[in-house]
């Protein structure tokens, strides 16, 4: 069984007070180019693993589990979902779940080490965290709002 991780990373430049909005977010990584597999960081943030997808009992409460979809996603996320709503009602239902994101600053509260991840340079997440810290560092996106939308297909 085979746990593939598909979503985006997505930006808004609006206030803090105004990343409600209808069309505040935009896509700009995509994640299934970044991710190839589920590993103890997607077990960790989201609960995508096949042991948790199995039933069995993971050593924590993932941070970031199943808080569904934003109510204001960007046009890249619209557009898979719509794409899912497609092939669902073609093959049916249940290759598609875990629905959740997560904030940049959520994200970087994490004390990776008290939850046993001591190398996270060996995960795949490791390239776009530092992608996500790239942008933050650069004048356009200081103040931004970064967010991962994700979900999981088997």
């Amino acid at each position: 069984m085979g746990i593939d991780i598909h979503g985006w990373v997505e930006v808004s430049h609006l206030d803090p007070d105004r990343r409600a909005e209808e069309y505040a977010w935009s896509g700009i990584i995509s994640l299934s180019a970044v991710i190839d597999c589920c590993d103890e960081v997607s077990q960790l943030l989201f609960g995508f693993s096949k042991l948790a997808f199995t039933g069995d009992q993971l050593p924590y409460v993932p941070i970031a589990a199943n808080r569904g979809i934003p109510l204001n996603p960007s046009s890249d996320v619209q557009q898979e979902l719509k794409n899912i709503q497609d092939h669902e009602r073609n093959f049916g239902s249940g290759e598609f779940l875990g629905y959740t994101y997560i904030d940049a600053t959520e994200i970087d509260s994490i004390d990776w080490r008290s939850y046993g991840i001591a190398n996270l340079e060996s995960s795949d997440w490791w390239l776009l965290l530092r992608m996500i810290r790239l942008l933050r560092s650069d004048h356009r996106f200081t103040d931004a709002g970064i967010r991962i939308v994700c979900w999981v297909c088997w």
